[in-house]
């Protein structure tokens, strides 16, 4: 497995680990804090949106690799699934220690 595909796996993970721990979150009385994501939550676009994020960071991956690739190398191409990937993660990582502190006490 390259670089790249760890990437993509992190986002993926991130990811779903963000959307399930929020859903769990919500289902059991919580409210989501992001007004952006309230905002998209109320007018049914959240999933839509999400995905839509999903494939454009793929598609502008994929678009960039010829660009990128002849001038900063192929890892440069991780920059962008890795970071949000990440991001996603730790917020997901946060949604849940929250949910295991709420359930513990």
């Amino acid at each position: 497995m390259d670089l790249v595909e760890l990437a993509y796996l992190l986002l993926l993970f991130g990811v779903l680990l963000d959307d399930a721990s929020t859903f769990i979150g919500l289902q059991i009385g919580f409210r989501e804090v992001n007004p952006h994501v309230v905002s998209l939550m109320e007018r049914g676009l959240w999933p839509i949106v999400d995905v839509a994020i999903l494939i454009t960071v793929a598609l502008a991956t994929e678009y960039l690799d010829g660009l990128v690739e002849r001038r900063l190398g192929r890892r440069a191409l991780i920059a962008l699934p890795a970071t949000l990937g990440l991001l996603r993660l730790l917020m997901g990582l946060h949604n849940t220690a929250f949910l295991i502190s709420v359930f513990l006490s």
